[in-house]
C-alpha cells in the first residue's frame, strides 16, 4: 500500500485508490469495523474534492483573468470586469 501510514493529510488526497485497496482489505481480514475509519477518511476526501470544485468553478474566470495579466496577456480593465461580474452573480 506504498506506506500509507506516512502519509500526511495533503499526500492523502491523491491516494484513494490506495486507501480503498487497504479499507478492501481490512474487510477480508474481518476488520470491518476499522475498515469503516478508513471510509471515513475517502469520504472526507470527496467531501473536499466536492467542496473545492464548486469552489473553482465560482472562481475560474477570475483566477483565469489574474492569470493573464500576470503573464502580460490581459490588463487591469479586463480584471475588474470579471471580479465585477463575479461579485454581481455571488451577492
Amino acid at each position: 500500500m506504498n506506506d500509507l501510514h506516512r502519509q500526511k493529510p495533503a499526500e492523502l488526497l491523491a491516494r484513494e485508490g490506495d486507501l480503498t485497496a487497504i479499507r478492501d482489505r481490512l474487510a477480508d481480514l474481518g476488520a470491518g469495523d476499522v475498515a469503516t475509519e478508513v471510509d471515513e477518511i475517502l469520504g472526507a476526501i470527496a467531501t473536499y474534492n466536492e467542496q473545492v470544485e464548486r469552489q473553482m468553478a465560482k472562481l475560474r474566470d477570475v483566477l483565469r483573468a489574474v492569470e493573464r495579466l500576470d503573464s502580460g496577456n490581459g490588463d487591469r480593465q479586463q480584471v475588474q470586469e470579471v471580479i465585477g461580474r463575479f461579485r454581481m452573480s455571488h451577492d
